[in-house]
């Protein structure tokens, strides 16, 4: 049991997020607002999204190297749907949060333990909206079952299993914890001022159904006049703009009796799922990046250490 003087001396460090190493090999000393080259900045792709258009969205060449379009599942129309079907596998997914699909009663099709997808992509049963609808599987049914999903006020009773669209459960703390098209997709549509949930699907090379490269991809998206980013740069974009840590309470720590001296403030945080360390004396404030340290989820610190909080 640590006593109150120790409890209040690991409240005094300065805890400051870092991204984890070697993410996606991120050149974290570039210029966080600069797309890699040949590729659209995040800031005009979420200006599109929330229009209601497509993005092509590529991940890395060492992971999948393939490309999705993704719409915000909130704006998806059945002309849509068409056009995404058109271009791409014809497997229609959309990534939301696990909150919400708790809420739906959408558990995993496979236990994470069981998981044998070549990403451990999360997925869950399978849905389609329950009244409204034929047999689920026209563009026009597909699209009204996103909607649905994507509406804050839906419940579990509006939908049945197994159905035509995939559920893919994002990971908590987005590309940043983990650099898939599933938490893309939510982290793109939450940033648009959408709802956090993204209708996904890979593009294919229409010329023999293989998958689509960053060649096919660029060309796809000129061709159809879409913003085409990269998820590298969406990981950059969220370092300098996004909430990272989460304030969660302010309170007053110790008493003159027990540790001596005057009351500290100090603040509860939740950090999102990154790996966060001690910061030393001069060091980058809460949105630093570089190596990182031990993973806090959730901690006590000197209020003075999260000011930019």
């Amino acid at each position: 049991m640590k006593s109150a003087r120790q409890q209040m001396q690991r409240s005094r460090r300065s805890w400051v997020c870092r991204a984890q190493p070697g993410l996606l090999n991120l050149p974290l000393d570039r210029d966080l607002e600069l797309p890699i080259s040949g590729f659209d900045s995040i800031k005009d792709a979420l200006t599109e999204l929330a229009a209601g258009k497509f993005l092509v969205v590529i991940d890395d060449e060492d992971r999948e190297n393939e490309g999705d379009l993704i719409i915000a599942a909130d704006k998806v129309t059945p002309e849509a749907i068409a056009y995404m079907v058109e271009y791409t596998s014809g497997v229609v997914c959309i990534g939301m949060e696990g909150k919400d699909l708790d809420r739906l009663r959408l558990p995993l099709m496979v236990s994470s333990a069981e998981n044998e997808e070549a990403m451990y992509t999360a997925f869950t049963v399978t849905v389609d909206l329950r009244d409204g609808i034929t047999t689920g599987i026209s563009a026009a049914d597909r699209a009204a079952t996103l909607q649905r999903l994507a509406n804050p006020s839906a419940s579990a009773a509006e939908f049945r299993r197994p159905g035509h669209i995939f559920p893919l459960r994002s990971r908590a703390g987005g590309v940043i914890v983990r650099p898939g098209h599933t938490e893309a997709s939510v982290d793109l549509a939450r940033l648009a001022g959408c709802f956090p949930a993204g209708a996904l699907c890979e593009v294919v090379d229409k010329a023999d159904g293989s998958m689509a490269r960053t060649p096919q991809l660029l060309a796809l998206a000129k061709a159809h006049g879409l913003k085409c980013v990269t998820i590298a740069d969406l990981i950059r974009y969220r370092l300098r703009h996004d909430q990272l840590v989460q304030l969660t309470g302010r309170f007053r720590v110790g008493t003159v009796a027990v540790l001596g001296e005057d009351p500290a403030a100090a603040v509860a945080l939740r950090s999102c799922g990154l790996a966060v360390q001690p910061a030393a004396p001069g060091s980058e404030g809460i949105n630093g990046t570089g190596t990182g340290g031990e993973v806090l989820t959730e901690g006590v610190v000197q209020a003075s250490a999260v000011a930019a909080v």
